[in-house]
């Protein structure tokens, strides 16, 4: 060790031995490897700048490895987005088999208040409000019960002339022709 003065300050300085021996590993006494030492300067920084190297290879690597992360994150939803996903699907198959069965969408709303209601006065509003739809409900299902929709298609065929009719407006003249000869049977007085 050696003393230097800088001004009114004292500097110890610490100089070291150059080491000599061969580069490679050994083994110490605990059965493990230890570090190679070199014995010049070049070769210890040349080991040193080829881990360099390879540890920014790695950053680099790693870098990419979290870019990939991140964008499958972006397209993975969070939990809490994914729950608020499955909560809205749930109420459109509801909302789909209430459509399917009948149940109007006011009805399943004021159900869904009476399940989510806190106060008594939030219970008997949804209740009255229950009340309210299903005697409309049944009111409407009494009118259509009695008053039907007429059929898409008539009960009974057409008709010989309005046949005859349908088959000279496509142009039909064979099927005209069919047609007039069954009249012609069924005018006759044998038929």
């Amino acid at each position: 060790m050696s003393d230097v003065k800088t001004g009114s300050e004292t500097v110890t300085e610490r100089v070291t031995e150059r080491i000599t021996e061969q580069p490679g590993p050994s083994i110490n006494s605990g059965g493990t490897v230890a570090p190679a030492r070199f014995a010049d300067l070049d070769a210890a920084n040349q080991e040193i700048a080829r881990l360099r190297a390879e540890n920014a290879g790695r950053r680099v690597d790693n870098r990419d490895l979290q870019q990939q992360i991140d964008a499958l994150r972006a397209q993975v939803p969070s939990a809490d987005v994914q729950r608020q996903i499955d909560d809205l699907q749930g109420q459109l198959r509801r909302y789909q088999a209430a459509g399917e069965a009948g149940v109007s969408p006011e009805l399943l709303a004021a159900n869904e208040r009476l399940a989510n209601a806190t106060t008594a006065d939030e219970m008997r509003a949804a209740q009255e409000q229950i009340a309210r739809l299903m005697a409309d409900g049944i009111a409407r299902d009494a009118t259509t019960l009695h008053n039907p929709a007429p059929p898409s298609e008539p009960s009974q065929p057409p008709s010989l002339e309005e046949q005859t009719a349908t088959a000279m407006q496509q142009g039909n003249m064979r099927e005209v022709e069919r047609l007039n000869a069954e009249k012609l049977i069924q005018l006759s007085p044998g038929g």
